[in-house]
């Protein structure tokens, strides 16, 4: 069992919280305060065995979502079905309220960008903020390759080494693939070449590239099912969780974006 004092601690936040009012050596409404600070979106019902109207009302505004009464626990099941799909609910409308939010402001820093460089310097700084990720990455189109146009959070070296996704032979000769096209290494190589399958776990429907534990990906696929001979620094370096999203205008790719973090 885990009180309500202690679930606020917890590495993965519960779904929900049921709490007797009376627990011996805890301050309920101390623990309730603490909780509603540090896990707002998660729905805490109270069991009790009496509880005043008075005492049940001051509850509810502190931020207690339902009560039940001991002797009425059929409501239980009922009640956490109903919590649940309200918070469901609610975090729907947030997600889409903060969706909107978003597409605003690109459509600001779009609108407000002088040039190229600090239209993009300013996306990555955007995405970084409402991502929270550690480092991001633009490639963009440059002649055969796609190299980084600018970058934030990753190290001088990272940057150096991946730079650049084509490959050369011993004769400093591009290497090009069936098609003729140059051959790109790694996710970003497939992602950039709309080298996909959809049926992939960590490919997306769209063409994005996403993993929150690449050192499980790796050892769990094999260069024929990631459909690449993958470099591997990105997971080296010590990034877990990495998203590759392309930058697409009608049948074009142009660059994509890159999100890593060392974070699973």
């Amino acid at each position: 069992d885990v009180t309500i004092a202690m679930a606020s601690d917890l590495q993965d936040p519960p779904d929900l919280i049921l709490s007797d009012y009376s627990i011996p050596q805890l301050n309920f409404l101390e623990s309730l305060n603490l909780v509603r600070a540090r896990l707002p979106e998660v729905p805490l019902i109270l069991v009790s065995g009496s509880i005043g109207e008075e005492k049940a009302v001051e509850l509810l505004k502190m931020g207690v979502e339902d009560f039940v009464l001991k002797e009425s626990l059929t409501r239980l099941v009922p009640t956490i079905e109903r919590c649940r799909k309200e918070k469901a609910e609610h975090r729907a409308r947030k997600a889409a309220e903060a969706a909107q939010e978003a597409t605003v402001e690109l459509l600001r820093i779009c609108n407000m960008a002088e040039n190229l460089p600090g239209l993009m310097q300013k996306l990555m700084h955007y995405f970084q903020k409402i991502t929270g990720c550690a480092a991001i990455g633009v490639r963009l189109h440059d002649g055969n390759d796609f190299p980084y146009y600018v970058t934030h959070g990753f190290s001088e070296e990272f940057v150096l080494a991946e730079k650049h996704l084509c490959s050369f032979d011993q004769q400093g000769e591009l290497i090009r693939d069936y098609t003729g096209h140059p051959a790109m290494d790694c996710m970003c190589g497939n992602i950039l070449c709309n080298r996909i399958d959809a049926t992939k776990f960590f490919f997306t429907p769209h063409g994005s590239f996403w993993s929150s534990c690449t050192t499980e990906l790796l050892a769990n696929t094999t260069d024929a099912e990631r459909q690449t001979k993958t470099r591997n620094r990105c997971n080296s370096e010590g990034y877990e969780s990495v998203a590759l999203v392309p930058l697409r205008y009608r049948d074009e790719t142009y660059g994509l974006f890159q999100f890593n973090d060392r974070a699973k």
